[in-house]
């Protein structure tokens, strides 16, 4: 169990309910709690590490600042990364009873798992050497 105080009134944990003792730490966080409380339950998803993240903005990122830098456009690594994404996940809110477009929205990478963040990285690995030649060192390296 985890339990990480976001604010003073709020408490946050991660239970592994497939596991008796994860059902037991999970009453035991509330033991002892009084008044009306609102509880949100999620299933937890494994996010990004730092390392993922690290060779993201320091390597895939890097590259294509540097590459943009060299045409004369000189964008942030932030705007880099949000580049990327309204390329690689952008997708089309339809209505689903007329099928008529409401709109476009871009994916979070925040919200991805380890496993969503890694296919989007080598998708924008994959993209940037189609488009611009530009290749990065594999992760693992």
């Amino acid at each position: 169990m985890a339990v990480v105080p976001e604010k003073s009134s709020e408490r946050l944990g991660v239970f592994n309910l497939s596991d008796p003792e994860g059902r037991q730490d999970l009453s035991r966080f509330f033991r002892g709690t009084a008044g009306v409380w609102e509880v949100k339950a999620v299933p937890w998803k494994h996010k990004r590490s730092g390392r993922a993240n690290r060779y993201y903005f320091g390597c895939v990122i890097r590259y294509f600042m540097e590459f943009l830098h060299a045409q004369g456009e000189m964008l942030t690594a932030e705007e880099c990364h949000e580049l990327l994404k309204a390329t690689l996940l952008r997708r089309t809110a339809f209505n689903q009873k007329t099928g008529e477009v409401i709109g476009d929205y871009v994916l979070s990478t925040k919200e991805m798992s380890s496993a969503e963040f890694t296919k989007y990285v080598e998708d924008a690995r994959n993209w940037l050497a189609e488009m611009f030649l530009i290749v990065t060192p594999d992760p693992n390296q």
